[in-house]
C-alpha cells in the first residue's frame, strides 16, 4: 500500500522481496544492494510507523528527515517499476529461422544494457539509504520524539459555559430532544431509553446536549454530564459520574470495577438522566452502560458521537431513533455570523457583504466554524481586502489565521482518529474541486489504481475499498449523497471546513498539488508533485502553469476547462489519468498514451474526443477504462488486448467490440448496443466468467440482421453469465423492443442475480423473476401491469426497491396483500391508475417510500372512494402522490387528498406527503409516472353523467 505518512515504503518492501524471490535474472552485485537497500528501509519503516503514533508531537528535525525518507520510498518504486518494465520485455514469442536468430541478439544487447543501468542505478539507490540511515544516527532522530506531551486546553469546554441568550438555531433541536427524553417518563411504560446525537464536529452536539441537560433539572431525581474523549481515563470518567448524581462517600482507593458497582447501587431505584459526550468507540460506550442500570423508572442516557457506528451500538439490544443533528440553515447562520461581528446586517458595510456570504457558504452551517470566523473577522477592519485575505484561508488551509485555531483543533480530531490507511484514502479527496459530488464507484477505482487499498477480512480490493468509502462517512468525515433505499451512499461530497482541513494537511505531507486560477484554491508546494489536480481553471488562462517535472506524478486530474495540457511523454510513473468536462481535450493529446506503462486508471467523461489510438492496447495493466458522454462512435480493436481491465464505461451506441471473449478480466461493462454489435460478439459475451454488471442498450429498429438471431444469441450470453457470476443487469429499451425483444427462455441462477432493471422492453414480467431469491432491486416496464406481477414479486424475500412502470392503465384494481413484500422499502408505481390500489393489512411492513399516481373521478366511480389502505403502512416515512383531476367534479380532487392526508395520519412516523393536483389532457404524457395517453375521458365522464 501507498500511504500519506509512509509515502511507497510498504509497496517498495513488498517488491524488492518480489525481486530477489521471483525468477529474474539479476546481476550477484543487485542482489545484493538489494538486500542492503531492504534491510535499511524495514528498519526505517518500523521507525515511521513509530512517529505516526505521536504526530502532533515531531519537531521539524525529525519532520525533515521523514519527508527524505518518504521522498526517497516513492524515487525507489519508481525505479523498481522500470526495472520490472524492462525485466518483463526481455522474454517474447519465439520466432524461428534467420528472423529469431537476429532478435535473440538484438534482446541479448538490450538485455546486457538493462543489466547494467539496473545495477548502476541500484547503487545510487543503496548510497542514498545509507546516507539517510547515517543521517538518523548523526542528528539523534529518536531521541527528539520521547518529549512529554504538550498540555493542551480543549476548546469545547467554553460550549459547557454558553449563556442560552447567545444561542442561535438551537430552539428547534433542543425542543425536539427534550420532548424525546421527557415523554414516557411518568407513564406505565417507563423503561430506560437511550438517545445517541451523532453529528460531525463543529456541528454543536456538546452545547446541545448541554442546553437540553440544563433544561431536565428537576425532572430526574439524578443526572450528570460527563465529556469522554478521544483518550478517556474511565476511573475519572466514572467518579465524575458518581460526583453528579450526588453520591457522598466516594473513596480514592477504588478501582473500576468498584466504581461501577456504585453507581449502579446508587441508580437502582432512582430516575436519572446521564449524557456522555463525546464517545469515540463501542469499548467505551459497553463499559459505561454497565454501570447505568435498567431500572424502569423512566431514566435516559443521552450520547454525543461522531461516529454513527457508535450511535447504532447505543440502541442495542432495543431498537432507538438516532437523531442527526443538521447544520444551521442559512437564515440562523447568517443571524449568528452577524451577531459576533455587528450585531445586524444593516452595520455590515455593503463592500464586504459579498466577501461574507462567501465566507459563510463555506461554514457550510457549522455553529463552530461561524463562531470561529466572525470572531477572527471582529478583530479586522471591515475592509474587502482584509476579509478576502481570511476567504483566501479558509481555501487553502485552516492554520494560517490564529483565529481558527480552536476549529482546526476540533476537526482536526476527527482527522487523528482515522487509521493510517484511512487518513491517506481522506486525503486523496483533495484531488476533487469544491462541493464536487465524488462518485464512489470512481473514487474507489482510483483509490485502487494508486494502491492505498489492501485487500483485508476475506475482501477483494473493490469490497474492501467500499468499507473504506462507508467508513469515513460513519466517522462523518465524508458527507453521503445519492442514498439508495437500502441506506447504501453512492456518493459523497467533502464539508468546506473538512476540505480546507485535508488540504492543509495535505500540504504538509507534500502529497496533492492543486491548481486552480483563483489563487486561494491553488496549494503550489515546491517539493516534487506526486498527484497533480487542476480544478476548473477560467478559460482567459486555460492551461497547466509553469511546474517543475512531471515524472514523479502518480494522479494527474483535469476538472473543466484546459486549453493547453503537457504532454504524456512528460509522465513516467502515472497510475491515474482523470479529465472530467475538459472539453478543449483533442485526439492528438492522447497520441503518446502507450508509453504510460504504470498506467491503471484513464477517465475521459464528457471530453470530445471522437477516437482512441491503438496504442490504447498498450496500457498493460489498466484497470479502469472510462468513456461515458465522450464523442466516440467506436472503440478500437486493440481495445481487447487490455487483459487487466476490470471495468470498461462507454456509451450506449457503440458497438460491443469482437474479441471481448479476451477480456477474461471484466467485471463490469457498461454499456453497449446490441443490435449495432456482431453476432460472433454476443456469442463471445457469455464466455466473460467474471462479469458481474452488465448494462446495454436494445434498439431493434435499423438492425441489419435477424431480430430473432440477435435475441437468441443475446439470451444464450445471458444463460451462461447468470450461472457464474453475474449480479446486476441493466436492458434500457425503445418503442420498438415491445415486440420484437423477450427474456422468457432466460433464468439465470436464483441466488446470484441482485439487481434487474429492464426499461421499455418487456411485455410482461417474466415467471422466473419471482424465483430469484437475493433478488433485491427490480426496475421494470411493462405493456399492462396486473395482479399476476405484484404476485410474483411479492414472494421475493429480499427484494427491497421495486418500480414498476405501465404503458397502460392496469384493468382491475391491483391489490397489495397481507404478508408480501415483507423487506420492502420503496415503491414506485409508474402509471395512471383507474381502477385503484389497496394495501391491506400487515402488507408492506417494511416499507418507507411509496410512489403512485391516480384518476380521481375513475378511482371514485371503481371504487366509491379514496381509501388505499395507507394508513396500513406502518413504517412510512415519505409518500409522493399525484392526482389527475381531470374531469373530476368540483370537490372530489379535495375529497381525494383529504382521504389521503386522513389515512396517514394515522400512521406512526408522520409521514412527509407531497401531494400534487394536475390536469392532464388527451396529449399530455407523464413521462415520470408511465407512458399512458388518457383518452378522451371527459366524453366518457359527460357519457356517466347522462347515463
Amino acid at each position: 500500500m501507498a500511504s500519506a505518512a509512509f509515502g511507497a515504503m510498504d509497496s517498495v518492501l513488498s517488491k524488492l522481496t518480489d525481486l530477489l524471490t521471483f525468477q529474474y535474472k539479476l546481476l550477484e552485485e543487485v542482489k545484493q544492494d538489494i538486500i542492503f537497500v531492504k534491510s535499511e528501509l524495514e528498519s526505517m519503516h518500523a521507525f515511521l510507523k513509530k512517529m505516526s503514533e505521536v504526530e502532533d508531537e515531531l519537531d521539524e528535525q525529525v519532520k525533515c528527515w521523514r519527508r527524505e525518507v518518504r521522498e526517497l520510498s516513492y524515487d525507489i518504486e519508481d525505479l523498481i517499476d522500470e526495472f520490472v518494465v524492462h525485466l518483463k520485455d526481455e522474454t517474447g514469442c519465439e520466432l524461428h529461422g534467420i528472423p529469431s536468430f537476429i532478435s535473440q541478439i538484438a534482446k541479448s544487447i538490450v538485455s546486457i544494457r538493462n543489466r547494467y543501468q539496473i545495477a548502476k542505478k541500484m547503487r545510487g539507490i543503496r548510497a542514498f539509504v545509507g546516507e539517510a540511515s547515517r543521517r538518523h544516527k548523526r542528528y539523534k532522530v529518536d531521541d527528539t520524539i520521547s518529549k512529554p506531551n504538550k498540555v493542551t486546553v480543549d476548546p469545547r469546554l467554553p460550549a459547557l459555559y454558553k449563556d442560552a441568550s447567545d444561542l442561535v438555531g438551537i430552539d428547534g433541536p433542543k425542543h425536539e430532544l427534550i420532548s424525546w427524553l421527557t415523554g414516557g417518563v411518568s407513564g406505565p411504560e417507563q423503561q430506560l431509553k437511550v438517545l445517541p446525537v451523532v453529528g460531525s464536529g463543529g456541528l454543536g452536539k456538546t452545547t446541545l446536549a448541554n442546553q437540553v441537560y440544563h433544561n431536565l433539572e428537576g425532572i430526574f431525581e439524578s443526572r450528570a454530564f460527563v465529556t469522554v474523549s478521544q483518550k478517556p481515563d474511565m476511573m475519572k470518567i466514572l467518579r465524575e459520574i458518581l460526583s453528579g448524581i450526588g453520591y457522598n462517600g466516594l473513596e480514592a482507593a477504588w478501582d473500576e470495577g468498584k466504581l461501577i458497582h456504585e453507581v449502579r447501587k446508587y441508580l437502582r431505584f432512582v430516575r436519572y438522566c446521564v449524557v456522555l459526550d463525546d464517545i469515540w468507540s463501542i469499548s467505551v460506550w459497553e463499559i459505561l452502560r454497565c454501570a447505568l442500570p435498567e431500572n424502569n423508572r423512566g431514566s435516559r442516557i443521552v450520547v454525543t458521537t461522531r461516529i454513527t457506528d457508535i450511535a447504532r451500538a447505543c440502541c442495542a439490544p432495543r431498537h432507538c431513533d438516532i437523531y442527526h443533528l443538521k447544520p444551521l440553515d442559512n437564515t440562523s447562520s447568517r443571524k449568528l455570523f452577524l451577531k459576533r461581528i455587528c450585531g445586524s446586517e444593516d452595520s455590515l458595510p455593503s463592500q464586504v457583504k459579498g466577501v461574507a456570504e462567501k465566507i459563510l457558504k463555506k461554514c457550510g452551517g457549522m455553529p463552530l466554524a461561524i463562531i470561529s470566523i466572525a470572531s477572527l473577522l471582529a478583530t479586522k477592519a471591515q475592509t474587502k481586502e482584509q476579509w478576502e485575505s481570511v476567504n483566501i484561508s479558509l481555501e487553502s488551509g485552516l492554520d494560517k489565521h490564529i483565529g481558527f485555531e480552536g476549529m482546526n483543533w476540533i476537526l482536526s480530531l476527527s482527522y487523528n482518529h482515522l487509521p493510517q490507511h484511512l487518513r491517506t484514502c481522506m486525503l486523496y479527496l483533495c484531488m476533487f474541486p469544491e462541493d464536487y459530488i465524488i462518485s464512489k464507484e470512481m473514487l474507489v477505482q482510483q483509490w485502487i489504481a494508486e494502491g492505498f487499498i489492501c485487500p483485508e477480512h476475506g475482501r477483494n480490493l473493490e469490497e474492501a475499498g467500499y468499507y473504506y468509502f462507508n467508513e469515513l462517512i460513519n466517522r462523518s468525515m465524508a458527507q453521503p449523497v445519492d442514498i439508495e433505499c437500502n441506506g447504501e451512499a453512492m456518493s459523497c461530497r467533502v464539508h468546506d471546513m473538512i476540505r480546507s482541513l485535508i488540504i492543509s494537511k495535505s500540504n504538509r505531507e507534500n502529497f496533492v498539488t492543486i491548481f486552480s486560477t483563483s489563487e486561494a484554491a491553488s496549494v503550489m508546494t515546491p517539493g516534487k508533485i506526486h498527484r497533480l489536480s487542476v480544478q476548473y481553471i477560467d478559460e482567459e488562462c486555460g492551461m497547466v502553469p509553469m511546474l517543475p517535472t512531471l515524472s514523479h506524478a502518480r494522479s494527474f486530474s483535469i476538472f473543466g476547462h484546459c486549453n493547453k495540457m503537457p504532454s504524456l511523454t512528460e509522465f513516467k510513473v502515472l497510475r491515474v489519468l482523470e479529465m472530467d468536462d475538459c472539453w478543449k481535450l483533442e485526439n492528438h493529446h492522447l497520441q503518446h498514451i502507450g508509453r504510460l506503462s504504470q498506467l491503471k486508471y484513464l477517465g475521459l467523461r464528457r471530453t470530445p474526443i471522437s477516437e482512441l489510438p491503438e496504442q490504447i492496447g498498450e496500457l498493460k495493466y489498466l484497470e479502469t477504462l472510462d468513456l461515458r458522454l465522450s464523442h466516440l462512435t467506436e472503440l478500437p480493436a486493440a481495445i481487447v488486448r487490455l487483459r487487466r481491465l476490470v471495468h470498461l464505461f462507454f456509451d450506449s451506441n457503440i458497438k460491443l467490440p469482437d474479441g471481448i471473449g479476451e477480456m477474461q478480466s471484466l467485471q463490469q461493462l457498461s454499456s453497449f448496443d446490441v443490435c449495432r454489435s456482431s453476432v460472433t460478439s454476443l456469442q463471445e459475451l457469455g464466455s466473460l466468467s467474471n462479469l458481474r454488471v452488465l448494462v446495454m442498450a436494445w434498439r431493434s429498429f435499423g438492425m441489419i440482421g435477424d431480430v430473432k438471431t440477435y435475441n437468441n444469441n443475446l439470451v444464450s450470453s445471458l444463460g451462461k453469465l447468470g450461472a457464474s457470476s453475474l449480479r446486476s443487469l441493466y436492458i434500457q429499451g425503445y418503442n420498438s423492443s415491445l415486440q420484437d425483444f423477450s427474456l422468457d427462455l432466460w433464468c439465470p441462477a436464483p441466488s446470484l442475480l441482485r439487481k434487474f432493471v429492464a426499461n421499455k422492453c418487456l411485455s410482461v414480467i417474466p415467471s422466473w423473476l419471482g424465483l430469484l431469491i437475493n433478488l433485491s432491486y427490480v426496475n421494470v416496464d411493462v405493456l399492462r401491469a396486473a395482479q399476476r406481477d405484484l404476485d410474483i414479486l411479492g414472494e421475493l424475500p429480499n427484494l427491497i426497491f421495486l418500480r414498476i412502470g405501465s404503458e397502460t392503465a392496469p384493468q382491475e384494481r391491483l391489490v397489495i396483500h397481507d404478508q408480501c413484500f415483507e423487506c420492502l422499502k420503496e415503491f414506485k408505481f409508474m402509471c395512471l391508475l383507474t381502477e385503484g390500489l389497496e394495501f391491506q393489512v400487515r402488507s408492506m411492513p417494511s416499507l418507507e417510500r411509496l410512489c403512485f399516481q391516480f384518476v380521481a373521478w375513475e378511482t371514485i366511480s371503481a371504487t366509491g372512494g379514496f381509501d388505499f389502505g395507507i394508513q396500513h403502512l406502518l413504517s412510512l416515512k415519505e409518500a409522493v402522490v399525484k392526482i389527475d383531476c381531470f374531469a373530476a367534479w368540483a370537490g372530489e380532487g379535495n375529497a381525494a387528498e383529504a382521504a389521503i392526508r386522513n389515512s396517514a395520519r394515522a400512521l406512526p412516523n408522520n409521514p412527509l406527503l407531497n401531494i400534487e393536483r394536475f390536469s392532464a389532457n388527451d396529449d399530455d404524457m407523464e413521462e415520470d409516472f408511465g407512458f399512458v395517453v388518457l383518452g378522451r375521458r371527459m366524453q366518457q365522464r359527460m357519457s356517466q353523467s347522462e347515463t
